[in-house]
Protein backbone atom coordinates (compact mmCIF):
# COMPACT_ATOMS: atom_id res chain seq x y z
CA UNK A 1 0.00 0.00 0.00
CA UNK A 2 2.99 2.62 0.70
CA UNK A 3 3.66 2.49 -3.37
CA UNK A 4 0.52 2.74 -4.41
CA UNK A 5 -0.14 5.90 -2.40
CA UNK A 6 2.03 7.45 -4.49
CA UNK A 7 0.72 6.12 -7.32
CA UNK A 8 -2.46 7.92 -6.38
CA UNK A 9 -1.07 11.50 -6.44
CA UNK A 10 1.02 10.46 -9.84
CA UNK A 11 -2.14 8.96 -11.23
CA UNK A 12 -4.55 12.35 -10.07
CA UNK A 13 -1.88 14.73 -11.54
CA UNK A 14 -1.94 12.37 -14.89
CA UNK A 15 -6.03 13.05 -15.16
CA UNK A 16 -6.00 16.62 -14.51
CA UNK A 17 -3.17 17.58 -17.06
CA UNK A 18 -4.51 15.52 -19.71
CA UNK A 19 -7.92 17.12 -19.47
CA UNK A 20 -6.63 20.71 -19.39
CA UNK A 21 -7.84 20.95 -15.74
CA UNK A 22 -6.95 23.65 -13.19
CA UNK A 23 -6.48 22.33 -9.54
CA UNK A 24 -7.75 25.14 -8.19
CA UNK A 25 -11.58 24.30 -8.07
CA UNK A 26 -12.32 28.02 -7.43
CA UNK A 27 -12.98 28.59 -11.41
CA UNK A 28 -15.99 26.15 -11.16
CA UNK A 29 -19.46 25.42 -10.17
CA UNK A 30 -20.63 23.34 -7.75
CA UNK A 31 -21.73 21.05 -10.11
CA UNK A 32 -18.61 21.02 -12.12
CA UNK A 33 -17.03 20.67 -8.90
CA UNK A 34 -18.69 17.47 -7.97
CA UNK A 35 -18.70 15.82 -11.81
CA UNK A 36 -14.16 16.35 -11.16
CA UNK A 37 -14.73 14.97 -7.75
CA UNK A 38 -16.44 11.58 -9.13
CA UNK A 39 -13.88 11.47 -11.71
CA UNK A 40 -10.93 11.91 -9.03
CA UNK A 41 -12.85 9.65 -6.52
CA UNK A 42 -13.12 6.86 -9.08
CA UNK A 43 -9.34 7.18 -9.83
CA UNK A 44 -8.58 6.57 -5.95
CA UNK A 45 -10.87 4.03 -5.03
CA UNK A 46 -9.18 2.14 -8.46
CA UNK A 47 -6.13 1.75 -6.54
CA UNK A 48 -7.30 1.85 -2.65
CA UNK A 49 -10.83 -0.13 -3.22
CA UNK A 50 -13.21 1.50 -1.10
CA UNK A 51 -14.49 -0.64 1.98
CA UNK A 52 -15.28 1.30 4.93
CA UNK A 53 -16.05 0.31 8.19
CA UNK A 54 -19.74 -0.29 8.66
CA UNK A 55 -21.82 2.32 10.72
CA UNK A 56 -24.74 2.00 13.41
CA UNK A 57 -26.12 3.62 16.27
CA UNK A 58 -25.45 7.59 16.48
CA UNK A 59 -22.71 7.18 13.88
CA UNK A 60 -24.97 6.31 11.22
CA UNK A 61 -27.89 9.25 12.40
CA UNK A 62 -24.91 11.29 11.98
CA UNK A 63 -23.76 10.38 8.13
CA UNK A 64 -27.78 10.59 7.25
CA UNK A 65 -28.11 14.26 8.49
CA UNK A 66 -24.71 15.07 6.89
CA UNK A 67 -25.56 13.79 3.48
CA UNK A 68 -28.91 15.29 3.68
CA UNK A 69 -27.85 19.21 4.61
CA UNK A 70 -24.11 19.00 4.74
CA UNK A 71 -23.23 19.48 7.96
CA UNK A 72 -23.66 17.17 11.46
CA UNK A 73 -22.46 18.30 15.06
CA UNK A 74 -21.38 15.41 17.50
CA UNK A 75 -23.93 14.37 20.45
CA UNK A 76 -20.67 15.19 23.25
CA UNK A 77 -17.89 16.99 23.09
CA UNK A 78 -14.74 15.61 21.58
CA UNK A 79 -12.66 16.59 24.38
CA UNK A 80 -13.18 16.66 28.33
CA UNK A 81 -11.80 19.63 30.53
CA UNK A 82 -8.81 18.29 31.41
CA UNK A 83 -7.67 17.81 27.86
CA UNK A 84 -8.76 21.47 26.97
CA UNK A 85 -6.78 22.68 29.45
CA UNK A 86 -3.86 21.18 28.19
CA UNK A 87 -4.09 22.51 25.11
CA UNK A 88 -5.11 26.35 26.23
CA UNK A 89 -2.13 25.75 28.71
CA UNK A 90 0.38 24.87 25.87
CA UNK A 91 -0.78 27.16 22.77
CA UNK A 92 -1.07 30.52 25.66
CA UNK A 93 3.10 30.14 25.54
CA UNK A 94 3.27 29.93 21.76
CA UNK A 95 3.36 32.47 19.10
CA UNK A 96 0.56 33.15 16.59
CA UNK A 97 -0.28 35.29 13.32
CA UNK A 98 -2.54 38.20 12.62
CA UNK A 99 -4.46 36.60 9.57
CA UNK A 100 -6.45 33.03 9.07
CA UNK A 101 -4.11 31.44 7.90
CA UNK A 102 -0.71 32.07 9.41
CA UNK A 103 1.54 31.62 5.81
CA UNK A 104 -0.34 34.74 5.21
CA UNK A 105 1.49 36.64 7.32
CA UNK A 106 3.90 35.05 8.45
CA UNK A 107 6.46 37.92 9.30
CA UNK A 108 4.51 39.46 12.36
CA UNK A 109 4.38 37.16 15.05
CA UNK A 110 2.07 37.63 18.02
CA UNK A 111 3.99 36.17 21.18
CA UNK A 112 1.08 36.77 23.66
CA UNK A 113 -1.88 35.50 21.24
CA UNK A 114 -4.96 35.27 24.58
CA UNK A 115 -4.12 39.02 24.88
CA UNK A 116 -4.05 40.49 20.45
CA UNK A 117 -5.97 43.84 20.39
CA UNK A 118 -6.38 42.92 16.65
CA UNK A 119 -9.69 40.32 15.55
CA UNK A 120 -7.99 37.30 13.66
CA UNK A 121 -5.40 35.06 14.83
CA UNK A 122 -4.15 31.63 13.81
CA UNK A 123 -1.45 29.13 14.48
CA UNK A 124 1.20 27.34 12.41
CA UNK A 125 1.43 23.32 11.74
CA UNK A 126 4.56 22.91 14.25
CA UNK A 127 2.62 24.97 16.70
CA UNK A 128 -0.92 22.58 15.97
CA UNK A 129 1.17 19.06 15.90
CA UNK A 130 3.41 19.94 19.19
CA UNK A 131 -0.39 21.16 20.95
CA UNK A 132 -1.83 18.12 23.03
CA UNK A 133 -4.65 15.89 21.85
CA UNK A 134 -5.31 17.56 18.48
CA UNK A 135 -3.42 15.12 16.31
CA UNK A 136 -5.57 12.60 18.09
CA UNK A 137 -8.82 13.75 17.82
CA UNK A 138 -7.82 13.85 13.91
CA UNK A 139 -6.84 10.62 13.77
CA UNK A 140 -9.96 9.12 16.10
CA UNK A 141 -12.26 6.37 15.08
CA UNK A 142 -15.37 8.60 15.49
CA UNK A 143 -13.99 11.11 12.96
CA UNK A 144 -12.31 9.37 10.65
CA UNK A 145 -15.50 6.90 10.50
CA UNK A 146 -17.62 9.56 9.24
CA UNK A 147 -15.31 11.53 6.75
CA UNK A 148 -14.03 7.72 4.94
CA UNK A 149 -17.90 7.17 4.59
CA UNK A 150 -19.29 10.62 3.77
CA UNK A 151 -16.61 10.98 0.92
CA UNK A 152 -16.77 7.83 -0.57
CA UNK A 153 -13.33 7.44 -0.98
CA UNK A 154 -9.98 6.99 1.28
CA UNK A 155 -9.09 10.71 1.71
CA UNK A 156 -5.88 13.35 2.30
CA UNK A 157 -5.79 15.55 5.29
CA UNK A 158 -4.23 18.62 3.63
CA UNK A 159 -5.18 21.21 6.12
CA UNK A 160 -4.73 22.08 9.73
CA UNK A 161 -5.48 25.33 11.77
CA UNK A 162 -6.00 27.07 15.23
CA UNK A 163 -7.90 30.33 14.53
CA UNK A 164 -8.99 33.01 17.30
CA UNK A 165 -11.81 35.56 16.33
CA UNK A 166 -11.91 38.03 17.83
CA UNK A 167 -14.60 40.87 18.33
CA UNK A 168 -15.29 43.90 15.97
CA UNK A 169 -17.53 46.48 14.56
CA UNK A 170 -17.45 44.99 11.20
CA UNK A 171 -16.41 42.30 9.27
CA UNK A 172 -12.31 41.61 8.90
CA UNK A 173 -12.13 38.73 6.47
CA UNK A 174 -13.98 36.96 3.60
CA UNK A 175 -13.95 33.71 5.37
CA UNK A 176 -16.62 35.73 7.30
CA UNK A 177 -18.92 36.96 4.39
CA UNK A 178 -20.80 33.77 3.06
CA UNK A 179 -18.36 31.42 0.76
CA UNK A 180 -17.95 27.92 -0.49
CA UNK A 181 -14.19 26.38 0.13
CA UNK A 182 -12.50 25.91 -3.54
CA UNK A 183 -9.41 24.28 -1.73
CA UNK A 184 -10.63 20.75 -3.29
CA UNK A 185 -12.64 19.49 -5.36
CA UNK A 186 -14.60 18.26 -2.70
CA UNK A 187 -13.53 17.70 0.89
CA UNK A 188 -15.17 18.18 4.49
CA UNK A 189 -13.92 19.56 7.94
CA UNK A 190 -13.56 18.41 11.24
CA UNK A 191 -14.10 21.94 13.21
CA UNK A 192 -13.79 22.30 16.90
CA UNK A 193 -14.59 24.75 19.45
CA UNK A 194 -11.72 25.53 21.70
CA UNK A 195 -14.08 28.00 24.05
CA UNK A 196 -17.78 28.30 24.75
CA UNK A 197 -19.44 29.78 21.79
CA UNK A 198 -22.82 31.11 21.99
CA UNK A 199 -24.43 33.56 19.22
CA UNK A 200 -22.37 36.83 20.84
CA UNK A 201 -19.64 35.00 20.13
CA UNK A 202 -20.46 34.21 16.27
CA UNK A 203 -20.93 30.66 15.93
CA UNK A 204 -20.61 28.84 12.16
CA UNK A 205 -23.61 29.15 10.10
CA UNK A 206 -23.92 26.88 7.23
CA UNK A 207 -26.63 26.99 4.38
CA UNK A 208 -28.70 23.83 5.17
CA UNK A 209 -28.94 21.57 1.64
CA UNK A 210 -26.11 24.18 -0.34
CA UNK A 211 -23.78 21.54 -0.89
CA UNK A 212 -25.63 19.48 -3.13
CA UNK A 213 -26.26 19.49 -7.01
CA UNK A 214 -30.20 20.53 -7.64
CA UNK A 215 -30.42 23.83 -6.72
CA UNK A 216 -29.95 26.87 -8.81
CA UNK A 217 -27.02 28.41 -7.18
CA UNK A 218 -24.89 24.93 -7.81
CA UNK A 219 -24.99 25.77 -11.52
CA UNK A 220 -23.01 29.70 -10.90
CA UNK A 221 -19.54 29.52 -11.17
CA UNK A 222 -17.69 31.77 -8.79
CA UNK A 223 -16.65 35.47 -9.64
CA UNK A 224 -13.08 36.05 -9.71
CA UNK A 225 -12.00 40.00 -9.26
CA UNK A 226 -8.57 40.99 -11.02
CA UNK A 227 -6.80 40.73 -7.85
CA UNK A 228 -7.78 37.01 -7.47
CA UNK A 229 -10.28 37.27 -4.28
CA UNK A 230 -13.36 34.54 -5.20
CA UNK A 231 -17.03 35.76 -4.61
CA UNK A 232 -19.40 32.93 -4.34
CA UNK A 233 -22.90 33.63 -6.02
CA UNK A 234 -26.00 32.33 -4.91
CA UNK A 235 -29.33 32.59 -6.00
CA UNK A 236 -31.88 34.05 -3.28
CA UNK A 237 -34.64 31.42 -4.67
CA UNK A 238 -32.94 28.86 -3.17
CA UNK A 239 -34.51 29.93 0.33
CA UNK A 240 -31.57 27.68 2.06
CA UNK A 241 -32.16 26.94 5.80
CA UNK A 242 -29.53 28.47 7.74
CA UNK A 243 -28.17 26.33 10.57
CA UNK A 244 -26.14 28.03 13.21
CA UNK A 245 -23.36 25.64 15.24
CA UNK A 246 -23.40 27.31 18.72
CA UNK A 247 -21.96 24.73 21.77
CA UNK A 248 -19.44 24.73 24.96
CA UNK A 249 -15.90 23.95 24.33
CA UNK A 250 -15.43 20.94 22.71
CA UNK A 251 -17.97 20.91 20.73
CA UNK A 252 -16.89 19.34 17.12
CA UNK A 253 -18.84 19.18 14.09
CA UNK A 254 -17.95 17.73 10.27
CA UNK A 255 -19.39 19.77 7.28
CA UNK A 256 -19.39 19.51 3.68
CA UNK A 257 -17.28 22.42 2.56
CA UNK A 258 -18.84 23.06 -0.78
CA UNK A 259 -21.60 24.29 0.71
CA UNK A 260 -21.94 27.98 1.59
CA UNK A 261 -21.52 28.70 5.29
CA UNK A 262 -19.55 31.89 7.21
CA UNK A 263 -18.31 32.26 10.22
CA UNK A 264 -19.96 34.87 12.17
CA UNK A 265 -18.56 37.90 13.52
CA UNK A 266 -18.10 37.75 17.51
CA UNK A 267 -19.51 40.89 18.95
CA UNK A 268 -17.10 43.69 20.43
CA UNK A 269 -15.89 41.56 23.44
CA UNK A 270 -16.33 38.33 22.62
CA UNK A 271 -14.38 35.74 21.25
CA UNK A 272 -14.72 32.08 19.08
CA UNK A 273 -11.37 29.97 18.59
CA UNK A 274 -11.72 26.90 16.77
CA UNK A 275 -9.79 24.17 15.14
CA UNK A 276 -9.87 22.44 12.08
CA UNK A 277 -8.76 19.61 9.96
CA UNK A 278 -9.66 19.29 6.75
CA UNK A 279 -10.21 16.07 4.35
CA UNK A 280 -9.69 16.03 0.38
CA UNK A 281 -9.00 14.20 -2.37
CA UNK A 282 -5.23 15.01 -3.10
CA UNK A 283 -2.11 17.12 -3.00
CA UNK A 284 -4.65 19.72 -4.14
CA UNK A 285 -4.18 23.60 -4.74
CA UNK A 286 -4.08 24.69 -0.72
CA UNK A 287 -1.91 22.45 0.21
CA UNK A 288 0.75 23.95 -1.82
CA UNK A 289 -0.13 27.51 -1.18
CA UNK A 290 -0.46 26.93 2.91
CA UNK A 291 2.98 25.85 3.10
CA UNK A 292 2.62 23.90 5.85
CA UNK A 293 6.21 22.92 5.47
CA UNK A 294 7.51 26.18 6.14
CA UNK A 295 7.68 26.01 9.68
CA UNK A 296 9.38 23.08 9.62
CA UNK A 297 7.17 20.63 11.99
CA UNK A 298 8.06 16.93 12.90
CA UNK A 299 6.57 14.39 10.25
CA UNK A 300 7.86 12.02 12.75
CA UNK A 301 6.30 13.63 15.58
CA UNK A 302 2.98 13.75 13.75
CA UNK A 303 3.02 9.97 13.58
CA UNK A 304 3.42 9.00 16.17
CA UNK A 305 0.33 10.58 17.66
CA UNK A 306 -2.19 9.61 14.93
CA UNK A 307 -4.45 6.83 16.31
CA UNK A 308 -4.48 3.24 14.88
CA UNK A 309 -8.20 2.64 14.34
CA UNK A 310 -10.05 -0.24 12.11
CA UNK A 311 -10.38 -0.14 8.60
CA UNK A 312 -8.72 2.71 8.12
CA UNK A 313 -5.80 3.40 5.78
CA UNK A 314 -3.81 5.88 7.72
CA UNK A 315 -0.87 5.37 5.78
CA UNK A 316 -2.70 7.14 2.99
CA UNK A 317 -5.13 9.56 4.80
CA UNK A 318 -1.79 11.48 6.51
CA UNK A 319 0.86 10.99 4.50
CA UNK A 320 1.47 14.58 3.73
CA UNK A 321 2.30 15.76 7.10
CA UNK A 322 4.31 12.10 7.59
CA UNK A 323 5.89 12.27 4.76
CA UNK A 324 10.05 13.08 4.66
CA UNK A 325 11.04 16.69 3.18
CA UNK A 326 13.96 19.18 3.42
CA UNK A 327 12.79 21.89 5.64
CA UNK A 328 15.04 23.99 3.87
CA UNK A 329 13.36 23.91 0.52
CA UNK A 330 10.44 24.50 2.15
CA UNK A 331 11.69 27.77 3.40
CA UNK A 332 12.43 29.12 0.07
CA UNK A 333 8.90 27.85 -1.86
CA UNK A 334 7.40 30.86 -2.83
CA UNK A 335 3.04 30.38 -3.29
CA UNK A 336 0.41 32.74 -3.21
CA UNK A 337 1.09 33.70 0.17
CA UNK A 338 4.34 35.48 -0.71
CA UNK A 339 2.43 38.39 -2.76
CA UNK A 340 0.54 41.13 -1.40
CA UNK A 341 -2.09 39.28 0.19
CA UNK A 342 -5.39 41.01 1.00
CA UNK A 343 -6.42 40.77 4.69
CA UNK A 344 -9.45 42.95 4.98
CA UNK A 345 -11.47 45.97 4.09
CA UNK A 346 -11.67 48.63 6.85
CA UNK A 347 -13.58 51.72 6.58
CA UNK A 348 -13.46 52.06 3.10
CA UNK A 349 -9.95 50.64 2.65
CA UNK A 350 -8.40 47.59 1.12
CA UNK A 351 -5.54 46.35 3.63
CA UNK A 352 -2.98 44.53 2.73
CA UNK A 353 0.49 42.62 3.46
CA UNK A 354 3.31 42.47 1.87
CA UNK A 355 6.68 41.50 3.75
CA UNK A 356 7.15 43.64 6.60
CA UNK A 357 5.22 46.21 5.99
CA UNK A 358 0.83 46.90 5.84
CA UNK A 359 -0.37 49.19 3.05
CA UNK A 360 -4.28 50.58 2.89
CA UNK A 361 -5.70 51.38 -0.51
CA UNK A 362 -8.97 53.07 -1.04
CA UNK A 363 -11.43 50.81 -2.31
CA UNK A 364 -12.64 53.49 -4.75
CA UNK A 365 -9.17 53.10 -6.54
CA UNK A 366 -9.49 49.60 -7.12
CA UNK A 367 -6.98 46.77 -7.56
CA UNK A 368 -3.57 48.09 -7.12
CA UNK A 369 -0.49 45.48 -7.70
CA UNK A 370 1.27 47.19 -4.40
CA UNK A 371 4.36 44.07 -5.27
CA UNK A 372 4.93 45.48 -8.77
CA UNK A 373 6.59 49.05 -7.13
CA UNK A 374 7.99 47.49 -3.67
CA UNK A 375 10.01 45.08 -2.38
CA UNK A 376 9.34 43.02 0.46
CA UNK A 377 12.09 43.84 3.07
CA UNK A 378 11.78 47.68 2.07
CA UNK A 379 11.57 50.05 5.09
CA UNK A 380 8.45 52.33 5.41
CA UNK A 381 10.33 54.94 3.71
CA UNK A 382 11.69 53.12 0.89
CA UNK A 383 8.31 52.28 0.10
CA UNK A 384 6.70 55.34 0.18
CA UNK A 385 8.88 56.66 -2.19
CA UNK A 386 8.74 54.01 -4.69
CA UNK A 387 4.98 54.10 -4.42
CA UNK A 388 4.53 57.69 -4.92
CA UNK A 389 1.12 58.15 -3.85
CA UNK A 390 -0.42 60.06 -0.97
CA UNK A 391 -3.74 57.51 -1.42
CA UNK A 392 -1.62 54.96 -0.35
CA UNK A 393 -0.88 54.19 3.80
CA UNK A 394 2.09 52.36 4.86
CA UNK A 395 2.75 51.43 8.57
CA UNK A 396 4.99 49.01 9.84
CA UNK A 397 2.09 47.59 12.43
CA UNK A 398 -1.81 46.83 11.03
CA UNK A 399 -3.45 47.75 14.06
CA UNK A 400 -1.76 51.11 14.15
CA UNK A 401 -3.21 51.76 10.54
CA UNK A 402 -6.59 51.12 11.12
CA UNK A 403 -6.69 53.07 14.06
CA UNK A 404 -5.02 55.78 12.47
CA UNK A 405 -8.10 55.44 9.26
CA UNK A 406 -10.46 54.77 11.51
CA UNK A 407 -10.00 57.88 13.29
CA UNK A 408 -8.55 60.31 10.82
CA UNK A 409 -9.92 59.31 7.33
CA UNK A 410 -12.68 56.71 7.16
CA UNK A 411 -14.79 55.53 4.83
CA UNK A 412 -13.18 58.27 1.75
CA UNK A 413 -15.81 57.53 -0.82
CA UNK A 414 -19.84 56.01 0.38
CA UNK A 415 -19.54 52.63 1.17
CA UNK A 416 -22.73 50.82 1.23
CA UNK A 417 -21.88 48.67 4.80
CA UNK A 418 -25.35 47.03 5.78
CA UNK A 419 -28.65 45.92 3.68
CA UNK A 420 -31.99 45.23 4.72
CA UNK A 421 -31.55 46.05 8.49
CA UNK A 422 -34.78 45.90 9.73
CA UNK A 423 -36.08 47.56 6.66
CA UNK A 424 -33.26 50.31 6.18
CA UNK A 425 -29.54 50.18 4.15
CA UNK A 426 -26.79 51.34 5.72
CA UNK A 427 -23.91 53.42 4.42
CA UNK A 428 -21.15 55.24 5.47
CA UNK A 429 -18.89 58.14 4.38
CA UNK A 430 -16.30 59.99 5.97
CA UNK A 431 -17.18 60.29 9.66
CA UNK A 432 -20.74 59.40 9.45
CA UNK A 433 -23.41 56.95 9.08
CA UNK A 434 -26.46 57.16 7.04
CA UNK A 435 -29.60 55.13 7.35
CA UNK A 436 -32.35 54.63 4.54
CA UNK A 437 -34.98 53.29 4.13
CA UNK A 438 -35.49 50.64 1.63
CA UNK A 439 -38.87 52.06 0.40
CA UNK A 440 -36.77 55.39 -0.71
CA UNK A 441 -35.49 53.57 -3.59
CA UNK A 442 -31.88 55.43 -4.53
CA UNK A 443 -31.86 59.06 -2.54
CA UNK A 444 -28.69 60.49 -4.18
CA UNK A 445 -27.03 60.98 -0.80
CA UNK A 446 -23.00 60.82 -2.18
CA UNK A 447 -24.10 63.80 -5.13
CA UNK A 448 -25.48 65.61 -1.90
CA UNK A 449 -22.97 65.53 0.93
CA UNK A 450 -19.16 64.75 0.72
CA UNK A 451 -16.61 62.93 3.36
CA UNK A 452 -16.13 65.74 5.64
CA UNK A 453 -20.14 66.79 6.60
CA UNK A 454 -20.74 67.11 10.44
CA UNK A 455 -23.75 65.54 11.31
CA UNK A 456 -25.09 69.22 10.94
CA UNK A 457 -24.01 70.06 8.04
CA UNK A 458 -25.03 66.59 6.82
CA UNK A 459 -28.47 66.70 7.49
CA UNK A 460 -28.78 70.29 6.41
CA UNK A 461 -27.64 69.72 2.81
CA UNK A 462 -29.98 66.20 3.03
CA UNK A 463 -32.95 68.03 4.29
CA UNK A 464 -34.82 64.04 4.45
CA UNK A 465 -36.26 63.74 7.70
CA UNK A 466 -36.57 59.88 6.90
CA UNK A 467 -32.16 59.80 6.39
CA UNK A 468 -30.90 59.04 9.75
CA UNK A 469 -27.60 60.24 10.24
CA UNK A 470 -25.39 59.42 12.90
CA UNK A 471 -21.69 60.06 13.69
CA UNK A 472 -21.76 55.97 15.36
CA UNK A 473 -23.02 52.92 13.96
CA UNK A 474 -24.04 51.76 17.18
CA UNK A 475 -26.59 54.20 17.41
CA UNK A 476 -27.73 54.55 14.23
CA UNK A 477 -28.63 50.55 14.93
CA UNK A 478 -30.51 51.35 18.40
CA UNK A 479 -32.22 54.08 16.28
CA UNK A 480 -33.63 51.78 13.88
CA UNK A 481 -34.30 49.25 16.32
CA UNK A 482 -36.40 51.76 18.20
CA UNK A 483 -38.48 52.20 15.32
CA UNK A 484 -38.58 49.02 13.80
Amino acid sequence: MDDSRFDIDEAITTYVVSNLINYEPYHFSLNEKIEQANKIKTIINRLIPFNPPSLSGESLKDLKKLKETGIVQFTAPLLDEKQLNEIHNFLKTQSAYPAHIPYYDKEHPISDPYNFKGQLLSYEAKTIINTPHLTEIVSSQRVLDLVVNYLGVTPTLFDLNVMFNFGGDEIYHETQHYHRDHDDFHHCLLMLYLNDVDLDSGGHLYATGSHAKGHNSSAIAPIIESNDSVHDVYDQNDNFIMETVTGVRGTGFISDANGIHSGSVPKPGNKRMIFWARFGLGKNYMWKHHNHRYWGYSPKLFESKIQRTNGHQTNHIFRLFTEKYDSEVAKKTLTKGDGCMRKTTKYGWNIGVYGKNYYAMRQMDGHIAIEDFVNRDDEIEVAVAKLNNPNILVYGDELDLIQMIRDTCPYPHFSLIKTDYKGYNIAALGKNFYGMRQMDGDLLIPEKVTQFETIQTAKEKLNNENILVFSSLTLLLEEIDKRY
